[in-house]
């Protein structure tokens, strides 16, 4: 029997099925091929159908396979996504806890500052007020008077004291605080500081040693930051010392450094507050049963003067009760040596014979300052304004101008300018002013000042400024005529000008 082989293409499945049909039939040699061949083509044909559905449905089941992959990933991926965002967002909220956190602890710290503040400022007006009453009352006598105005001038300096620790401060906060640098001699700038402590040191009962080993020569630096810097450690280490204790100061050089040690035998630090101890507004017990005054503003000073000189300062305890150490480090910059200053034989005397316009919107100190100018022999014009001040300059022209910055209707700048205009001569100028950064200075002297005084006034200091300036304009002649008339106009809310 023969076998035939149908090597076909088909382009149906009907006719693939009727190939597969016939070479069945001739296979089994039935005579009947076409009968048999159309059975078999039938079944062939159902064979491939379902052949095809199956196929069908396994592609199916493929793309479904992948589309089910695929949207496993994205479950993946949002699951990813969703995890991430909570990450961030569980850090968010940590940040904004700790921020939170940082706020209340601020503002804590605020509250606690400005009850202190209030408590500090108070105090030493009680005091003064009460022996002013006591004055007053004309009840005090002999050595109750001198205590009576030894407390109120300490108390005045006390109040002075903190009011430029806030101005300093402030300036330390907007980045303006600056030092003036200039030949400095740190052995004199050490020991004057220690004088000025001395007799607090033994009012309060407290051994006060000073060791200093002098620099090879002047250095730059600023002597009254300097110098403010010491006086700080020095009260401070007094402050916490009780009666009996010590305190000891030290000035060494080594190589190109200086070090100032200020070391006491007081309360000392405890170890969780030392890394806090210069921080501004700080104090170890901000409570009202503290034992010790202050604003917890002197020691960030410190640290600000000392950086601005290119140093720092670091502070040493050995736990509370054992006594505190600060110590100072700054570089020694070799300052170019001065000629010695030429001492002159002019008496620091009075101004007699000398005329003086003085501008003051506040009465109370332009009565207390007229007082003590005229007390030198100076004949002096007073004014509360700067409409008061042109009125005083159309009948008397001053030897010396003496001008508060901050008035009502036209501030001392622009009242010397146009003085300064319509003169050809130069009559010197002091400023007098509570605005007293190194901008302020700098703007007196642009606006024809010759001399800056910050307020609250140390007459003793602008007293010297009047003498050198009288002396470098050769300023002196007899007193000037006293005036004709009244001035035509005052200033409302002042008192009229007033002439020795």
């Amino acid at each position: 029997m023969s076998t035939r082989r149908w090597v076909l293409t088909p382009r149906t499945t009907g006719g693939f099925a009727l190939a597969v049909s016939l070479s069945l039939a001739a296979c089994l040699g039935n005579p009947d091929e076409p009968a048999l061949a159309r059975r078999l083509a039938t079944l062939t044909a159902a064979l491939l159908a379902a052949a095809t559905l199956l196929e069908l449905n396994r592609q199916t089941r493929r793309q479904l396979s992948a589309d089910e992959e695929h949207r496993h990933l994205l479950r993946i991926e949002a699951a990813r996504v969703d995890a991430t965002k909570e990450a961030e967002r569980e850090a968010l909220m940590r940040v904004a806890e700790h921020a939170q956190t940082q706020a209340e602890a601020a503002n804590l710290v605020k509250d606690e500052f400005l009850s202190i503040l209030s408590h500090e400022l108070r105090s030493p007006l009680h005091a003064m007020l009460g022996w002013l009453a006591i004055l007053k009352k004309g009840v005090a006598s002999g050595r109750n008077v001198e205590r009576a105005v030894e407390t109120i001038e300490r108390n005045v300096k006390l109040q002075a004291q903190l009011v430029n620790d806030l101005l300093d401060v402030s300036r330390i906060v907007s980045d303006q605080l600056v030092i003036e640098e200039e030949p400095v001699d740190l052995a004199v700038v050490v020991q004057a500081a220690v004088e000025d402590a001395r007799a607090a040191a033994a009012t309060k009962g407290v051994e006060l040693s000073c060791s200093v080993s002098p620099p090879p020569g002047p250095v730059l630096g600023d002597e009254k930051r300097l110098h403010q810097m010491v006086g700080c450690l020095l009260a401070n280490a007094i402050k916490f010392t009780p009666s009996g204790g010590r305190v000891s100061v030290t000035l060494v050089t080594r190589g190109a450094e200086a070090t100032l040690q200020i070391a006491d035998t007081g309360d000392g630090i405890a170890p969780e507050f030392l890394p806090r101890v210069f921080d501004r507004f700080r104090q170890a017990n901000a409570s009202s049963t503290r034992t010790h005054g202050g604003l917890g503003l002197g020691l960030a000073i410190v640290k600000t003067l000392a950086e601005l000189h290119g140093g720092d300062v670091e502070a040493r305890s050995e736990g509370a009760g054992r006594g505190s150490t600060f110590a100072v480090r700054v570089p020694l910059r070799p300052a170019p040596r001065e000629p010695p200053p030429v001492e002159t034989t002019e008496p620091q005397g009075e101004l007699d014979g000398i005329t003086l316009l003085l501008l003051e919107d506040d009465p109370d100190g332009r009565e207390a300052l007229r007082i003590a100018l005229e007390q030198t022999g100076a004949q002096v014009y007073a004014g509360g304004s700067a409409a008061e001040g042109r009125q005083i300059m159309e009948e008397v022209t001053p030897d010396v101008i003496v001008s508060d910055i901050g008035m009502p209707g036209e501030n001392g700048y622009e009242f010397l300018r146009t003085v300064r205009a319509k003169s050809a001569a130069h009559t010197p100028a002091i400023a007098i002013t509570g605005f007293a950064s190194k901008q302020d200075r700098e703007e007196a002297v642009r606006s024809g000042f010759d001399e800056h005084v910050a307020k609250p006034v140390n007459v003793d200091v602008l007293l010297g400024k009047l003498r050198d300036l009288v002396r470098r304009s050769g300023a002196g002649r007899p007193p000037a005529r006293p005036l004709a008339a009244p001035l035509r106009h005052q200033t409302a809310g002042s008192s009229p000008p007033s002439a020795a």
